[in-house]
């Protein structure tokens, strides 16, 4: 099946090792109409159920064990 990767916990973490690093990319400048019928194409279920399919998040949210209790409050 593959081996699980464990998170630790929240409270276990130091955030003075962990650094963010942003990354720089180009994406195209959509506005109005052009943006409206990019959304609607992403959107149709054919390629959202293809890109889902394809990134493979929830082969990687399986293999994750998060020893945390859910949040049900924000």
């Amino acid at each position: 099946m593959g081996k699980k990767q464990v998170m630790v916990p929240v409270n276990e973490v130091d955030l003075t090792v962990v650094k963010y690093v942003p990354e720089k990319f180009e994406a195209p400048h959509l506005t109005g109409f052009w943006f409206k019928l990019f959304v609607k194409v992403m959107e149709a279920p054919l390629i959202t159920s293809h890109l889902k399919q394809k990134n493979g998040m929830t082969e990687i949210l399986k293999k994750t064990v998060i020893p945390e209790v859910p949040m049900f409050i924000p």
